[in-house]
């Protein structure tokens, strides 16, 4: 018997590209306008966006820094444990604890 749960989940492809999408529309980007921003082409965005492609990990950098949101968010729709971080921090190396 199938699990109820499963009708309700979408692959995690779909999840990324409508963050993508609702951060992209509140910015009132266009997908050309993402796409010069990351240096992609705009069928890529589109791509992403219909979850027909997952963002590279250095295309999600590049796609958290354009939209001003998190990697944490972009992969899950909620910010990771720690406090929110700067684009400068994403990128720099954890510090030792």
């Amino acid at each position: 018997m199938a699990d109820p749960e499963q009708k309700t989940k979408r692959p995690v492809a779909v999840e990324i590209g409508a963050r993508i999408r609702e951060q992209r529309d509140r910015l009132k980007l266009s997908q050309g306008a993402l796409a010069d921003k990351i240096g992609a082409r705009d069928q890529t965005v589109s791509r992403y966006e219909q979850g027909h492609l997952i963002p590279s990990a250095e295309a999600l950098g590049q796609l958290s820094d354009a939209l001003g949101v998190s990697m944490s968010w972009l992969l899950r729709g909620h910010e990771s444990d720690a406090a929110a971080e700067s684009p400068e921090d994403r990128h720099s190396e954890p510090s030792a604890a």
